[in-house]
């Protein structure tokens, strides 16, 4: 037989799989999974994205249930804080004038957090 030939080509398929793209396709044609589908790419990806872009935070860097959830837990405030820093800038480009906004920024009250948001929670 020749390589080339028209002959020695097989396309093969896989049923198996070719029924359950068909199931998930179906089941994403529906309108209620559709709107559950699109709020994925709003609510959730971005943070992880955001971890790993921004923070560079690829894996854990430590072993443990509990010092994984504490390392997670920096990471998650670190985000938190850079959201908060985030609306508080365009409050402030908002609400105030030019001059005045970069004399926040100056004195650093931008970055400052209400002492509420640091405290802990009563046990």
């Amino acid at each position: 037989m020749k390589p080339n030939s028209k002959s020695n080509k097989k396309i093969m398929k896989n049923y198996n799989w070719e029924y359950f793209k068909a199931q998930i396709n179906q089941k994403l044609s529906e309108p209620e999974t559709k709107k559950i589908y699109s709020q994925r790419k709003i609510d959730v990806e971005p943070v992880f994205g955001f971890m790993k872009a921004i923070l560079g935070f690829t894996r854990m860097s430590v072993r443990g249930i509990n010092k994984v959830k504490r390392e997670l837990g920096f990471v998650l405030m670190a985000l938190n804080i850079r959201k908060i820093a985030a609306r508080r800038a365009v409050y402030y480009q908002i609400h105030f004038k030019k001059a005045d906004f970069y004399q926040i920024i100056n004195r650093n009250q931008l970055f400052t957090l209400p002492k509420n948001l640091m405290s802990q929670a009563p046990s």
